[in-house]
């Protein structure tokens, strides 16, 4: 584990947490476990994710984030570079596919402009454009210090009918997620994660009790003397 002297700079991420049937009393969300022998968080399940790339500005999408997501988006992250909003969610969409292989869009004939000889190429040849206007903003949280890996993610949510199509194969024992399981907030309460995972998934679950509206607050969690902080973003 990483000494406070070392902390490494938090890196910008996106991840994406698809939820099945949003508006039953009890939605079940995704999560995947990682690999035991992994440096960052082995063994745990979390929201699937990972680093924003510079390839994920340059991806084709279709419709554009909801104002209030881009406007909150936009606004610095400590210690990184502003990401640009579109990119940010194209990054979330595109580590859904790596880490489950599920292509979220809609299948069009439209020309892609797909980044060669990366993850996006997928999505070229399956003829499925990635849609932003599916994703709502729903909250972002830092990474606390001493840990090997340190990120600032912002995550994103989506109705898992809007998946176009799965990739099988990418879930297995010598993958970065060995598992994946869908799980109502309760029964994610019993699983090993991160505290902030259950903040997460309870904020989401308040947040679909009361619409899943665009002008609803997204949170913000951060640690403060070994005290996980909620602010709003």
């Amino acid at each position: 584990m990483a000494t406070a002297g070392d902390d490494p700079e938090p890196r910008l991420a996106a991840s994406l947490i698809l939820i099945d049937d949003p508006f039953q009393a009890e939605p079940k969300i995704l999560l995947g476990r990682r690999r035991a022998d992994l440096v960052f968080l082995p063994g745990k399940f979390v929201f699937p994710g990972g680093s924003s790339e510079p390839e994920d500005a340059k991806m084709t999408a279709l419709g554009t984030l909801a104002p209030q997501a881009a406007r909150r988006l936009s606004q610095p992250a400590t210690g990184n570079a502003v990401a640009l909003p579109d990119a940010l969610a194209l990054t979330a969409i595109r580590e859904l596919c790596e880490e489950t292989g599920m292509l979220l869009g809609d299948r069009s004939e439209l020309a892609v402009q797909a980044p060669p000889d990366t993850t996006w190429a997928q999505f070229a040849a399956a003829h499925i454009i990635p849609d932003l206007a599916k994703l709502h903003y729903v909250a972002r949280a830092l990474t606390p210090p001493g840990m090997p890996r340190r990120f600032d993610t912002h995550f994103f949510a989506a109705d898992a009918k809007d998946i176009a199509a799965t990739n099988d194969g990418v879930v297995d024992d010598g993958s970065e997620l060995v598992e994946l399981r869908w799980a109502s907030v309760a029964e994610i309460g019993k699983l090993d994660i991160l505290p902030v995972t259950y903040f997460i998934a309870l904020e989401l679950a308040h947040r679909l009790k009361a619409g899943l509206g665009h002008d609803l607050p997204v949170p913000y969690f951060y640690t403060q003397d070994d005290r996980w902080i909620r602010a709003e973003v």
